[in-house]
């Protein structure tokens, strides 16, 4: 009976007198090139993913194997080649994806627990951040059970929600945070002029007080009414020229 061939692993090849140490990826009896040495592991474990991912698009993967089996690598490949096209943000999408697989890619299904989990948090060092990756793996891995690529469900740990921001500006800190903003002068050599280098600071703090809208609608302002747009609360100075605000 042929024995069971082995997932693709990565291997430090030691140094000898001609060349450093190097991470190589084995798979099947040869050897594939990471370009990382011996103290880039984060970079091989991401070669190891790509390697594993394209192996996966290739070729059909199979089906009702056991979360032993199951790179994760390919799992995140499989999930990422079906919301490619349906994803809102796909470049965070896979921004994320690429996080995950520098922590995942050389594990498999069954090597996520609780433990494994919690690490993952503690190295990403962002627990908003590292909870949203989390739940993207959580999502991979339940596609991969809906479409029988695993028979065996896996449990994603996630960190606790971070609590939500109870500070905010009171009418005196935001009237003493606009006119700090108004009165500043600039300088030039040393010497104070008139230029005013944060007045737009006032005119953004204003508008997002009295409209209540989010930054980017702000910036986005118009000088006329346009459909689905914000107005302007300023006008625009003849003297200024166009697209420049009067105070």
């Amino acid at each position: 009976m042929s024995r069971a061939r082995k997932p693709a692993r990565l291997w430090l090849r030691p140094a000898d007198k001609d060349r450093d140490a190097v991470w190589v990826i084995l798979d099947g009896g040869k050897q594939f090139r990471t370009g990382c040495g011996q103290h880039d592991h984060a970079g091989a474990e991401r070669a190891l993913a790509e390697h594993i991912g394209k192996q996966f698009l290739a070729q059909a993967p199979k089906r009702h194997r056991a979360a032993a089996d199951v790179a994760i690598a390919e799992v995140l490949a499989h999930y990422l080649s079906l919301k490619k096209d349906t994803a809102t943000r796909p470049r965070e999408l896979a921004a994320r994806a690429e996080n995950l697989m520098a922590f995942w890619g050389d594990k498999t299904l069954d090597d996520i627990t609780s433990g494994t989990c919690t690490e993952y948090v503690r190295r990403r060092g962002n627990q908003n951040g590292s909870r949203r990756e989390l739940e993207d793996l959580r999502a991979a891995c339940h596609q991969a059970i809906a479409d029988n690529v695993t028979r065996q469900s896996v449990t994603v740990t996630l960190p606790p929600k971070a609590k939500g921001r109870v500070k905010h500006l009171d009418r005196s800190t935001l009237a003493r945070l606009i006119w700090a903003a108004y009165r500043k002068r600039g300088k030039f050599r040393v010497v104070d002029n008139k230029r005013k280098p944060t007045v737009h600071i006032a005119r953004f703090a204003l508008a997002a007080v009295y409209t209540g809208s989010r930054s980017a609608r702000i910036w986005q302002a118009s000088f006329v009414k346009v459909a689905g747009g914000l107005t302007s609360i300023w006008r625009p100075a003849s003297s200024t020229g166009p697209g420049r605000a009067r105070w």
